[in-house]
């Protein structure tokens, strides 16, 4: 009977793994940063960089060839190992980058947690069913290098998504910035720049083999803060009126359903919809109906929706994330309760795929405390001034 070899074998790589972490000059000194409250995302990959080549070092010397039965990783030696180890990994990545949003959020003046991204499973799940597939373990020992940093880093992006949707969702405009590293490739130089949130490339948070982009974010909605006054001021807010009124859309003299100019509005709107920071919106309602051109009663949604602002399935999340972003900021008026919960309607700007606006009209349910979207549809002419 074969001696189990995972639990000395483990026990010696975290052992490590915490020794040489501890005392890596790269990760010393970007502790140092969070402690002098000068650590910014760029830092966050940069640990996150330097804890997934520890990890991959510590693992390529006590994981080869001689040291595994048959020369081979069976599947219950790699879910063993590797599954606690990068969960390890997700948990120290995590924990650093939770306390730089902490400190950017206390910058920006927001008086909220940052968020944190659950593991991701399915890129370990991968790994470990990769590796344990050949028979000859040396073949494969490369995806314990540049994939497991390539895990660490996607532990970035995905804190990163987590605090821009959540902020988001909040009235705030946070932006996400992509930078090349290095003798960087087209599709890189492609992805490089400065997004607002909800406007970034579809693939922003992607990265092929080696690569070292890095994804950087920044909390608040664009606004500056007078420090003798307390006063909120927005520097782009004259450029932005502006625009708007060459586009005929949200001009000073514009009311809509909430009585006040929606570009006055710094704030969450005194009658937004109830519990609207848990406001949730089915992707099914979206791509399934109210965009679906075959669908007997969101037919004639979708084909408005495509005709006015190019929103089809396909870029269904222009609309949604819009909802999501000016929901607070759009007064809810009340519709009833037939029993099922409370009716509201909200109504606001979206700005299509064809860079044209149309008032949308949404439609909410709120049960206890379970806030979802019902409908969607273009608003009529006039409704917007009720």
């Amino acid at each position: 009977m074969t001696d189990d070899i995972v639990p000395a074998l483990l026990e010696v790589i975290q052992t490590e793994f915490d020794e040489q972490t501890a005392k890596d000059p790269k990760l010393v000194a970007a502790v140092k940063a969070l402690q002098s409250k000068k650590a910014t995302y760029l830092d966050v990959n940069d640990f996150a960089i330097t804890v997934g080549q520890i990890l991959g070092k510590v693992l390529g010397q006590h994981i080869t060839g001689e040291s595994l039965p048959d020369g081979k990783m069976y599947f219950n030696i790699a879910q063993r190992l590797l599954d606690s180890t990068m969960k390890k990994n997700h948990e120290l990545i995590s924990s650093y980058a939770l306390d730089v949003q902490n400190g950017l959020n206390q910058q920006a003046g927001l008086h909220m947690r940052g968020q944190t991204a659950p593991v991701n499973q399915s890129r370990i799940d991968g790994i470990v069913n990769r590796v344990s597939q050949e028979d000859d373990f040396e073949k494969v020992q490369w995806l314990l290098e540049d994939p497991l940093i390539n895990f660490s880093q996607s532990v970035v992006d995905d804190t990163i998504k987590a605090n821009a949707e959540f902020q988001a969702k909040a009235g705030l405009h946070p932006k996400i910035t992509r930078r090349v590293a290095g003798h960087a490739c087209d599709w890189c130089k492609a992805l490089a720049g400065t997004y607002d949130y909800q406007d970034e490339p579809h693939d922003i948070y992607r990265r092929h083999e080696r690569c070292r982009c890095t994804v950087d974010y920044k909390p608040g909605d664009g606004r500056q803060q007078n420090v003798w006054s307390k006063a909120w001021k927005d520097p782009q807010k004259d450029a932005k009126i502006n625009v708007r009124k060459k586009i005929g859309l949200l001009t000073d003299n514009y009311t809509g359903p909430s009585g006040v100019s929606a570009l006055k509005r710094g704030r969450v709107h005194p009658q937004a919809l109830p519990n609207w920071q848990n406001a949730t919106i089915s992707k099914s309602k979206l791509v399934n109906y109210a965009l679906d051109i075959n669908h007997n009663v969101g037919g004639p949604k979708a084909k408005e929706f495509r005709d006015r602002l190019g929103i089809t399935t396909s870029n269904y999340r222009i609309l949604l994330n819009q909802i999501y972003q000016k929901l607070p900021y759009y007064k809810a008026i009340f519709k009833g309760n037939e029993g099922y919960g409370k009716k509201y309607f909200v109504i606001m700007p979206i700005k299509g795929a064809n860079k044209e606006y149309a008032n949308v009209l949404t439609a909410w349910i709120e049960d206890k405390n379970e806030v979802r979207l019902t409908t969607v549809r273009i608003a009529k002419e006039g409704e917007s001034k009720k």
